[in-house]
């Protein structure tokens, strides 16, 4: 007999530091960040997901931040994780903005169309 694992949603861990960029950077209260964490990592552009210029602006995060092993682009925003404990959240350059939108969207219109 062969078991199917069921693939649950992974919840978004926050740290306190996090919290606070999310603060900082985005203007949500320590009440609302782990919702906006959880979006980020359910919704936001993967790694796979980027191309030309935006995969080398990933990499070289990787590379920097060592601890990051899962970065997620959302709302012109950086979310590092590690697996799914949320680390920091940096703002996108904004010569990455539109690149980011465009995937975002095809993203976004490939879902829709699957379901």
């Amino acid at each position: 007999m062969i078991a199917l694992k069921v693939d649950e949603e992974k919840q978004a861990v926050l740290t306190d530091h996090s919290e606070q960029r999310i603060k900082d950077r985005l203007g949500l209260s320590k009440k609302i960040a782990d919702k906006a964490a959880q979006k980020a990592l359910d919704k936001g552009l993967s790694h796979a997901e980027t191309k030309g210029s935006l995969r080398r602006f990933i990499d070289a995060l990787y590379l920097r931040e060592k601890k990051a092993n899962n970065i997620k682009i959302y709302n012109r925003k950086v979310y590092l994780f590690k697996d799914v404990v949320l680390i920091t959240v940096l703002n996108l350059p904004n010569k990455y903005s539109s690149v980011a939108d465009k995937l975002q969207k095809h993203k976004n219109e490939t879902k829709i169309e699957i379901n």
